[in-house]
């Protein structure tokens, strides 16, 4: 860890192809955090360590954005780039999951600059899913775009933010083959579950459905 941020202090065309793969490992890692601890966890407890997750792959995306331009610049750009990403996916539910989410937002009492913060991790979600990454990266990339006052707002149980959170519990669990991932998104939905208010509940009944069906 030493060494990368060594590196990551003056990234060039010498070191960039190291220091990116060693920042998808702290991805990796980072995200099997709060299934290194077998120990039983209430749904405050787990949900706090998914925030920390989700700060964590914010930081590791500060690593990534700095060999950003020289990976768009590099003659191998294009034939990277294809290798990260799937065909189309023209079945996603993506447009009514935001439809919905956005409706929860305008129903919600929240103030105007909570309202966007919200907005901009649903837009975030969006964004992740039209790339079309490759399954290693599909639940990394939204995490790297959250605002820290989306975090922060996590923090405080705020329930529009946690029925986000539990949309994206639906990637997590789309990825429980990686070991990384395994049953982080079954985890998370049952802890927002059990925090959300009663009258919430019925905007998480799409995360739920989903994941349910994905365990039988």
């Amino acid at each position: 860890m030493v060494q990368f941020r060594k590196e990551a202090e003056d990234i060039n065309e010498s070191n960039w192809q190291s220091v990116r793969p060693f920042a998808f490992l702290m991805s990796i890692y980072t995200l099997s955090l709060p299934l290194l601890d077998e120990a039983p966890k209430g749904p405050d407890t787990f949900l706090d360590e998914m925030i920390r997750v989700l700060n964590l792959l914010r930081g590791v995306r500060i690593f990534t954005s700095l060999t950003d331009q020289i990976l768009s610049e590099s003659k191998d750009s294009r034939a990277n780039s294809e290798a990260l990403h799937m065909a189309s996916q023209e079945d996603s539910d993506i447009d009514q999951v935001v439809a919905n989410l956005v409706a929860q937002v305008r129903v919600s009492g929240d103030d105007m600059q909570t309202r966007q913060v919200n907005l901009s991790a649903i837009d975030g979600l969006r964004k992740a899913s039209d790339l079309n990454f490759i399954l290693s990266l599909k639940p990394i990339i939204w995490p790297c775009t959250v605002e820290s006052d989306f975090c922060a707002l996590l923090e405080r149980r705020n329930p529009t933010s946690m029925v986000i959170l539990a949309h994206f519990a639906v990637v997590l669990d789309q990825c429980k083959s990686l070991w990384w991932c395994a049953d982080l998104g079954s985890r998370t939905i049952a802890a927002i579950k059990a925090l959300l208010p009663s009258d919430v509940l019925g905007a998480i009944a799409y995360p739920l459905g989903k994941i349910n069906a994905n365990s039988k």
